[in-house]
């Protein structure tokens, strides 16, 4: 899925929401393995990629936002995982920590209560 943050704004306002975006916190990680809260000095939040880490290719930056009505010019690509492709996803969370904690100097990225 693909859309621009002004779609989601136009959405919100329409709903009469005024503050539309926020970053992952503590709420999210609770029952959601894929979050790690985001520490207060941080601006950003990180999505879980699900690939082999890559050095070259910096991490994706994250935010989340109210719920968004997709159309279908918001698909860019329909996939069917199956078979030996499907990736792990206890690695690729480990791994992504392990990138988030490098890439912000945080030993402490994704503890709870920082």
């Amino acid at each position: 899925m693909e859309y621009t943050a002004d779609e989601v704004i136009k959405q919100a306002r329409a709903k009469g929401v005024d503050r539309c975006f926020s970053l992952a916190t503590v709420v999210e990680c609770q029952d959601n393995p894929a979050f790690f809260p985001v520490p207060r000095s941080t601006s950003h939040g990180f999505t879980v990629d699900l690939r082999e880490r890559n050095p070259k290719k910096p991490s994706v930056r994250e935010i989340l936002h109210i719920r968004f009505d997709y159309s279908w010019r918001h698909v860019k690509r329909l996939v069917e995982w199956s078979g030996a492709d499907v990736p792990g996803i206890e690695a690729a969370r480990d791994r992504h920590l392990d990138t988030l904690r490098t890439e912000t100097g945080r030993k402490d990225f994704g503890e709870v209560g920082v």
